[in-house]
């Protein structure tokens, strides 16, 4: 299932010091505590241009940035 993978990957980002900064601009704030962060996930927006999660939208952003930081 997705969510076994973007999930996840959305906590690992949580402990990446350059995604964590990379969520703050996505978000406009920081988070005080993970559990808000985690609870922030699960809420819905739409991610380029689809019904989703702001969990997606981190997924995406966070995948972007790795396969950036590949080349």
């Amino acid at each position: 299932m997705i969510e076994d993978v973007v999930i996840p990957v959305c906590c690992s980002g949580w402990f990446m010091r350059e995604c964590r900064e990379k969520i703050k601009e996505m978000t406009g704030c920081g988070f005080d505590t993970g559990d808000s962060y985690v609870r922030w996930l699960g809420k819905g927006r739409l991610v380029n241009g689809v019904k989703g999660t702001n969990a997606l939208g981190v997924f995406d952003m966070i995948v972007n940035y790795l396969e950036d930081q590949r080349e």
